[in-house]
């Protein structure tokens, strides 16, 4: 991506990506703060992740699928 696209694509992110709605079907991070389903792949929930691991960062820095949440 060229630094004009990148600019362009920035600006929108902060303008809220105008003209464009949320698809109110796409639930499934609100679904894992609740801890109604886990992380992929590795699967945990929320729960899991803040009261096992809070503090371990090498552990957390290779359970990724946390971080894609």
């Amino acid at each position: 991506m060229d630094r004009i696209a990148s600019e362009r694509n920035s600006e929108n992110y902060r303008n809220g990506y105008p003209g464009r709605e949320d698809d109110p079907n796409l639930t499934d991070n609100l679904k894992f703060y609740r801890s109604e389903i886990e992380s992929t792949p590795d699967g945990a929930c929320i729960d899991e992740i803040l009261s096992k691991w809070y503090g371990d960062y090498r552990f957390l820095e290779r359970h990724q699928g946390f971080i894609q949440w």
